[in-house]
């Protein structure tokens, strides 16, 4: 059974679908797995996500605008993505 989409912030129609499409429709469900998880799921089923995915997924836990995340945290997660990515050179 499909569930109920939830608006969720800094996220328009299509980023929305990629969410839906891996079973993300709120939220709780964004806080539950985190920006970097939905980012590498993302990714894993060939959607062409960024480093703006994650800051706007943030921005949504947060409740503010995805340019309100503090520089540390946004390097954070940079060095984060960056060491993922390069476990499957």
């Amino acid at each position: 059974m499909k569930r109920k989409t939830e608006k969720i912030k800094n996220l328009g129609p299509v980023s929305t679908k990629w969410l839906n499409s891996i079973d993300v429709y709120t939220i709780d469900d964004v806080k539950k797995l985190g920006p970097i998880v939905i980012y590498n799921m993302l990714k894993a089923h060939g959607y062409n996500v960024n480093i703006l995915m994650v800051y706007a997924l943030q921005g949504a836990i947060m409740d503010c605008h995805w340019k309100e995340i503090p520089e540390k945290l946004k390097k954070e997660f940079q060095k984060e993505i960056k060491n993922n990515s390069m476990k499957f050179i």
